[in-house]
This record gives structure tokens, sequence and C-alpha cells, in this order.
């Protein structure tokens, strides 16, 4: 086996690595003690060293047997939505020997898996910002992988929006003067558009979260009467009406 590293520890100390062909010569003065230890996180040895008391010939043929470590499953993976645009992931890691996770979603339950993201060795967290709808259910898994192959997949979980939370919210309505209107649970980035009945346009509210506002206070003031609102963000598009009391 190649690019492996053994470590020559005892009265003489140093390391190499294994040559294209899988061979490997220290140089050591005679009569002294030496061990003689391979070094992988991917590949288990048969046997684990040679050692080496009172040494007075060369040493030839002293082999090892490689065989390929298994990559241990992530588990106890969890999901936590913690906006309407924005999924934590966090999991175990079990293994020491992988270059990274994979993260796969699928949306709804008859969705494909799909890779979404990846992360290094050892980290063992993700945020999904991908393209949420708040009305869908979504799906998670991850699972470890390295050069020689890849570990099977954690724990699936599901996510799924509560509709208490996340219906679109406008309040107060009807607006008494000096209010400030409230539009709740949006999905930003969008635009809210205020018209009167006539179809014209009173005030163009662009944002970028989940809440925004229009101030009517002051000087502000398109008079009584019914409002549309129009709002268009990633959940598609809405309207409906506010009622202004002057």
């Amino acid at each position: 086996i190649q690019n492996i590293t053994i470590n020559l520890t005892g009265d003489r100390t140093g390391s190499l690595v294994t040559s294209s062909t899988g061979y490997y010569e220290f140089c050591v003065r005679s009569r002294l003690n030496y061990t003689v230890t391979p070094e992988s996180l991917i590949w288990n040895f048969t046997p684990v060293n040679y050692s080496y008391n009172n040494i007075i010939a060369d040493q030839a043929d002293q082999d090892f047997t490689g065989s390929i470590t298994s990559i241990i499953s992530p588990t106890q993976l969890t999901a936590d939505p913690i906006s309407l645009t924005q999924v934590n992931l966090t999991w175990s890691d079990n293994s020491g020997n992988e270059d990274g996770f994979r993260i796969e979603r699928r949306d709804g339950d008859a969705g494909f898996w799909v890779q979404i993201g990846n992360v290094g060795a050892g980290i063992t967290a993700y945020s999904d910002t991908s393209g949420l709808n708040r009305a869908a259910n979504y799906y998670y898994r991850v699972y470890a992988w390295n050069s020689l192959g890849s570990s099977g997949y954690s724990n699936e979980v599901r996510v799924r929006f509560k509709a208490l939370d996340t219906e679109f919210k406008v309040y107060p309505n009807p607006v008494k003067p000096g209010d400030t209107v409230r539009f709740a649970n949006l999905n930003g980035p969008g635009t809210i558009k205020i018209l009167d009945t006539y179809g014209n346009l009173i005030k163009d509210i662009p944002f970028t979260g989940t809440e925004t506002t229009w101030d009517l206070s002051g000087s502000v003031d398109p008079g009584s009467g019914v409002y549309i609102y129009h709002i268009k963000d990633n959940n598609g598009e809405k309207t409906g009406k506010i009622i202004i009391l002057r």
C-alpha cells in the first residue's frame, strides 16, 4: 500500500512514507532496540508493529497486511427550523477517518434525495437555507465519506413548519390614527404594495426577512377607506384588505 506513514521508535526515531509499491526501509545502527509501526486512519494493519531487540542483522520482508477501516455512520441527526428560511442540522461524528460529511434533503414524501451541501472532517453542523417553502415537508439525512468510500446514512429527520407559526398576519386591522401596521410571518426577500381601490400605488414596502411595518403616524395619511395589500415573496403572492379609520 503506497503513501502509508511508517514510524520508527526506540533507540532511534523517525518516519517515512511507503513508495508506490508499498516498500519502506530504515537504516539503523546494530545492537540497539527498535519498533516499527505503520500509521493510518483508513487502514488497520496486521501485525500492529514489529519490535527488534539488540538487532544485529538486516531484517527483510517485514511486511504488514492492511485492511480498510470502515467509516462509522453519523448518528443523532436533529433538525431545528429556526425560521421560515433556515433549518439548522446537527449530528454526532462516530468516526475519526472521514474526509467530510455530505448532507441530503428530500422535498416531500414523494421527492428524491438530493445532496444540498457538505462540510469538512469533524464538523457536525450545517444550516440549510436553500429555497425552503413553509408549505412543504422536508426530510434530511447525512453520511460520512473519505477517499476509499462512504459510511451508511444517519437517521432520517423530518421538518414540518407549523401552520399556526407560519400563517401570514397583518395587524392591527382596522387601523386607527397613529397606528403602525405590522406584517408578520413573511418569507423574504419580497415586496408589499399598498393600493387604493382604483389600483393606484400608495406605498411600496420592500423587505428581506420575516417581518416589516407600514408606519401611518405623523404626516403620512392616505385617508380613511379600504386599501389593498399585495404581497410577493418566496411563498408566492397574497392579496388582502386593510381598513383605515380616521
